[in-house]
C-alpha cells in the first residue's frame, strides 16, 4: 500500500461525530471529534456544517487540503433507505467539499464492522445511543441486521424506567435501585416521576446514562437489576447468534460493543459470552478492536482497491488510535 494514499474515515451518529485520517501505511495524521450527525433524509443544514466543520478540523490538524484525501469511509445513522441514497450521498460529498467519486457513504453499522475485526466471516452488535448490528461472509460484502430496530432489541435503560414506575405504583416489590434511579434522574419527589418521564423532562443524556447504574446493582445482588440483566443477556445472545448464523461460517467471530455492552462488568461478559456459545458453540466473541471511524478509514482503503487487512493491522498498532475512541 502506497505510503502516498491519504484516507479519511468518518463516523456519524446519535452521540458525537468522529473522524480520523491515515495514511496508507497506518500512520495516524490526525483525529477530529464533533456533535452529532444522524440524518434523515439528505443532512439538514446544521448536519451538512457539522461534517464540513469536522473534516475541515481534521485536514487542518493533519496539514493538507480535502483534495489530498485518496478516499473518504462515511457512515452515518440515518443511512437507510435505498431511495434516499443518492441525494444523501450527493449532499454528504457536497458537505465535505469533496467529489461524490471519493466518497463511499454507508449506514453507521458497516464502518463499525470494518473497525471490530479482519476476520471475513464476522459480524458485530453494538448498542449505544442506538442500536447498530451488520453481518459479512466475505470483505466487502457487509450486510445490515435489522438497522431501522423493528424487532426491538432490549435496552436496559428503558425497560429500568418501566420496572421504577411499576416499583412506585405497587405492580412489582419495590428494591434499592428504585431510590438509586430516582436520585440518578434527578427527582425529589416520586410522585411526579411518570410526569417527567412521559413529558420529556428528564435530560437524554441523563436517562440514556443509567446502564451503569443497573451493572452496580446487579453486581450487589439487586433483584431488579437481576432481572434487567438476564433479560438483557438474552436478547443480545440471541441477536449475536442469529448474526453470526448468516455468515454461514460453522466459527464466525461476533464484536459485541457500544457504550451500553462496553461499560458492562467482566461478569456480564462472561455470561454473555456464554449464553451467546449455548446458541452457537463455536463462535468467537470479542470487542471490537478499532472505534468504527477506523473502520472507515479501513473501508475507504477496501473500496480504492488496497489490502485492508494489512491496514487494519497496522492502525491497531498505531500509536494514537486511542485518541478517536
Amino acid at each position: 500500500m502506497a505510503s502516498q494514499t491519504i484516507l479519511v474515515g468518518l463516523d456519524g451518529g446519535a452521540s458525537k461525530t468522529a473522524a480520523v485520517c491515515c495514511d496508507g501505511d497506518g500512520r495516524i495524521l490526525a483525529t477530529s471529534r464533533g456533535p452529532r450527525c444522524a440524518i434523515v433524509g439528505p443532512p439538514s443544514p446544521d448536519e451538512a456544517a457539522v461534517l464540513d466543520g469536522v473534516a475541515g478540523a481534521l485536514c487542518r490538524t493533519a496539514g493538507i487540503e480535502r483534495t489530498a484525501v485518496t478516499a473518504w469511509g462515511v457512515g452515518l445513522s440515518g443511512i437507510d433507505y435505498a431511495d434516499e441514497f443518492d441525494a444523501q450521498w450527493l449532499s454528504v460529498a457536497a458537505a465535505l467539499g469533496v467529489p461524490a467519486e471519493r466518497v463511499t457513504l454507508v449506514n453507521d453499522a458497516i464502518p463499525a464492522l470494518w473497525g471490530a475485526t479482519s476476520v471475513p466471516a464476522a459480524a458485530i452488535l453494538q448498542h449505544g445511543s442506538g442500536v447498530t448490528s451488520a453481518w459479512r461472509r466475505a470483505l466487502g460484502d457487509e450486510r445490515l441486521f435489522d438497522h431501522l430496530d423493528v424487532g426491538r432489541q432490549f435496552d436496559i435503560r428503558h425497560a429500568l424506567l418501566a420496572a421504577v414506575a411499576r416499583m412506585l405504583d405497587g405492580r412489582r416489590e419495590p428494591t434499592g435501585l428504585r431510590d438509586r434511579t430516582l436520585a440518578h434522574l434527578g427527582i425529589a419527589d416520586s410522585a411526579d416521576y411518570a410526569e417527567a418521564i412521559y413529558r420529556g423532562r428528564i435530560p437524554w443524556a441523563r436517562r440514556m446514562s443509567t446502564a451503569p447504574l443497573v451493572y452496580d446493582a446487579w453486581l450487589a445482588d439487586d433483584a431488579a437489576a437481576e432481572e434487567l440483566v438476564t433479560a438483557a443477556i438474552e436478547d443480545y445472545a440471541q441477536t449475536a447468534a442469529a448474526l453470526g448464523r448468516r455468515t454461514g461460517d460453522a466459527r464466525p467471530e461476533i464484536a459485541l460493543g457500544g457504550g451500553v455492552i462496553a461499560c458492562a462488568p467482566e461478569a456480564f461478559w462472561t455470561r454473555l459470552a456464554a449464553a451467546v456459545a449455548a446458541r452457537l458453540p463455536d463462535a468467537r466473541v470479542r470487542r471490537p478492536a478499532l472505534a468504527a471511524e477506523f473502520g472507515a478509514a479501513i473501508m475507504a482503503a477496501f473500496r480504492h482497491g488496497d489490502d485492508a487487512c494489512s491496514l487494519f493491522e497496522r492502525l491497531s498498532a498505531a500509536p494514537g488510535k486511542e485518541g478517536a475512541r
